[in-house]
C-alpha cells in the first residue's frame, strides 16, 4: 500500500453478543533501542504504547500491533464474536475495512 495508515486504539469496536466495547490502549511490539526508537537489530524485543495516534509510515516493516478492551476473554466457541476496525485503522483515499468476524474452528496444529 502507498497510504500512510494511522492506527486510533479507541476507535477499534470488540463485540460478544449483544456487547461491545472500544479499544482502551495500544501496543506496538518490535526491537527498540535504549533511545526508544525502533531497530532492527541490536536492540531488545518488547512492547511500546501506540498512543492515541500511531502512524504505520514504514512500509518495508512489519507491525506487531495489539489493542486492549475492557472485556473478559470470550470462549472461543462462540460465534457472535467481531472486531470492528474500519474506524482505527484507516488512511486516506483507502476504504474502510471490513468487520472481522471469528468462527471457531477445529485446531489443526500441535500445541509444542
Amino acid at each position: 500500500m502507498t497510504a500512510d495508515f494511522v492506527l486510533q486504539p479507541a476507535l477499534a469496536r470488540f463485540t460478544v453478543g449483544d456487547s461491545t466495547v472500544q479499544g482502551i490502549t495500544g501496543t506496538v511490539f518490535g526491537m527498540w533501542d535504549d533511545a526508544g526508537r525502533r531497530v532492527a537489530s541490536g536492540g531488545q524485543w518488547g512492547e511500546r504504547p501506540t498512543g492515541e495516534r500511531f502512524l504505520l509510515q514504514e512500509r518495508d516493516r512489519t507491525y506487531i500491533l495489539n489493542i486492549d478492551f475492557p472485556f473478559r476473554s470470550p470462549s472461543p466457541e462462540l460465534r457472535t464474536i467481531s472486531l470492528d476496525l474500519s474506524k482505527a485503522l484507516s488512511a486516506p483515499g483507502v476504504p474502510a475495512l471490513p468487520v472481522i468476524k471469528f468462527t471457531p474452528a477445529k485446531w489443526k496444529h500441535g500445541y509444542t
